[in-house]
């Protein structure tokens, strides 16, 4: 099976499992159902082959129901996106509708450092209220010898096993811990 089937199969399968994970009653204090958080390293995947910006698309055809979920996406990395996104700056999209709604801009900095990892859960804790959150962590890397996130604009910065574990361990997740 090709990387693209296999990511979109995942993500839809995150979807699907966000609304199953959660109670049928959304919290009271206007908390949707799940909230998806993907860090996307676009890397040589976007660079070379537009799979981030292919990701995207794939979540928007999941057609996936906006009233229970929020899908929030930090992309980076990548020497080149083939959406258009800057390059100078780490880009922060909602995905829903019929295209994704760009948030903010970040200042640059390395998708392979846990602080930028840290930083976007607390983002998305913060603004993204829900009963359930899910973390995708999207790049190629070394697996887990290694790690993740191989940013083609800091190399050969990459987020590494004890580094990840650093960064959900000072997350506002460290306690309840995530769903998926």
């Amino acid at each position: 099976m090709n990387f693209k089937r296999t990511l979109s199969l995942a993500l839809a399968f995150v979807l699907l499992f966000a609304l199953a994970a959660v109670p049928a009653s959304a919290a009271e204090d206007g908390a949707k159902k799940a909230t998806v958080m993907i860090y996307l390293c676009g890397s040589n995947l976007e660079s070379d082959n537009l799979q981030g910006t292919k990701t995207i698309s794939n979540i928007l055809s999941t057609r996936y129901d906006m009233d229970d979920i929020n899908v929030v996406v930090l992309l980076g990395g990548s020497k080149a996106w083939g959406s258009g996104y800057s390059t100078k700056e780490l880009t922060l999209l909602e995905v829903g509708g019929r295209r994704p709604r760009m948030i903010e801009a970040w200042e640059l900095a390395s998708m392979g450092d846990p602080s930028t990892l840290v930083h976007f859960l607390e983002y998305c804790h913060e603004n993204y209220p829900a009963e359930s959150y899910d973390l995708v962590v999207c790049d190629h890397g070394g697996g887990p010898v290694y790690g993740v996130c191989q940013d083609s604009l800091f190399p050969p910065d990459m987020l590494e096993t004890g580094e990840l574990v650093d960064a959900l361990s000072a997350s506002p997740f460290r306690d309840k811990g995530l769903d998926l």
